[in-house]
Formats: structure tokens, C-alpha cells, sequence
């Protein structure tokens, strides 16, 4: 399965929210709870792929990652 990254304008989004949940950590459940809702909704009208909600994932944790790289070095 080849997951799809930083696809569409919204994948910036997705990492700025990671670089900021790392300073706020409870904002990862809320992007969850938002990315599940999203995903469950778009899949149900075939709108999204699992490809694309995986890499909505990644984009996320690549922001929150690169911070804690940067900010811990």
C-alpha cells in the first residue's frame, strides 16, 4: 500500500497542529477524535481512502517529531 504524504494544502495543517501538540499534548486527541470522525464520515460517501487517513498520521507526527528533534538537540 503506497500511503499518501503531504498530498493535498490540508497536510500543512495536519504537521503545524503536530508542532503544536507537542507543547500541548491533549490537542493529539482532539486532532484524533477529528481524523476519525473525518475518516468514518468521508469513507462512508467514498471520499477517503485508509492510505489517505494514514498518511493525515504521519503528517502529524512528523510536525510533533521534527519539534522535539529540534527542540532537544
Amino acid at each position: 500500500m503506497q500511503v499518501k504524504v503531504w498530498d493535498d494544502w490540508k497536510s500543512i495543517a495536519h504537521t503545524l497542529v503536530g508542532v503544536v501538540a507537542y507543547f500541548i499534548p491533549a490537542l493529539f486527541i482532539v486532532f484524533l477524535a477529528y481524523e476519525l470522525v473525518s475518516f468514518a464520515y468521508k469513507r462512508k460517501h467514498k471520499q477517503e481512502s485508509v492510505r489517505d487517513f494514514i498518511g493525515d498520521l504521519i503528517e502529524f507526527v512528523f510536525g510533533t517529531g521534527v519539534t522535539a528533534l529540534i527542540l532537544n538537540i
